[in-house]
Order: structure tokens, then C-alpha cells, then sequence
């Protein structure tokens, strides 16, 4: 009895394979990619077209706020009017440049050299 099960498992399986072959043979005979187009119509919600080679062009909208990594807050020793700007908000600056040309308030002068 064991020899029998031994050979009906892989005789099953071959018959299987057969006809999964024979059933796509057919349905390529039939019609072929007319008969997969409209099976596959509820899927692409029947929008198809021919097969091109091309560039893929993603666009992402993002909610949010951007922070930057470091924030630095410059500020000047003496308070007053500000007579002009030497730089622009963004633009790089290294040590020592000039960014802005400030008027003294006096009571604070006064004050500072007071406590001098």
C-alpha cells in the first residue's frame, strides 16, 4: 500500500502542471493578451496603453516646518539704530566681516562708561 501513496503524490502533481500549461496554451490561442486585458480592467480600472522606456518623475508635497540643524543669534554689545545692512538674511559671512553699521544709543553709552 505504501508503494502506491509513494507514487500518486508526484503523479498528482505532474497532472497539475499540465494543465495550468495546457490552460494558458489555450487562452494564448484564444485571444491571448485580449483575454488577460480584460480580466485585468477591474484592476487597472481600465486604463492600459502601450509598453514605453522612459524617465519616472516623482513629486512629494510635504506638510511641516523646516528647522535648520544650528541656529545662531547675533547680537551687538551696544544698542541703537541700525543706519545700514552690509549682508542679507542667508548669505554666508565669516569672522570679523562687517554686517551692519550701528548709531550708539547715548544713555546706554553714557551708562556703559559709567560703570567703567
Amino acid at each position: 500500500m505504501k508503494k502506491h501513496v509513494r507514487w500518486i503524490v508526484p503523479v498528482a502533481v505532474v497532472i497539475a502542471v499540465v494543465a495550468v500549461f495546457t490552460v494558458r496554451a489555450q487562452r494564448a490561442a484564444d485571444g491571448g493578451a485580449g483575454a488577460a486585458d480584460e480580466g485585468n480592467a477591474g484592476i487597472l480600472g481600465g486604463r492600459t496603453g502601450p509598453c514605453e522606456t522612459g524617465e519616472i518623475s516623482v513629486i512629494l508635497t510635504e506638510v511641516g516646518v523646516i528647522q535648520p540643524e544650528s541656529m545662531v543669534q547675533v547680537k551687538s554689545k551696544v544698542s541703537g539704530k541700525i543706519r545700514s545692512l552690509h549682508v542679507r538674511e542667508g548669505d554666508t559671512v565669516v569672522k570679523g566681516a562687517l554686517l551692519a553699521t550701528v548709531e550708539p544709543d547715548m544713555a546706554q553709552a553714557l551708562t556703559v562708561a559709567s560703570m567703567k
